[in-house]
């Protein structure tokens, strides 16, 4: 349980670290 609720949360953070590099270089662009 607990190992799947980390993954989890490990998920979560890749994925919102994603979309900021994904924003970011859209404005570097812009």
């Amino acid at each position: 349980q607990l190992k799947v609720s980390h993954a989890e949360h490990v998920l979560i953070k890749r994925m919102t670290a994603a979309e900021e590099n994904f924003d970011r270089a859209l404005q570097v662009v812009g």
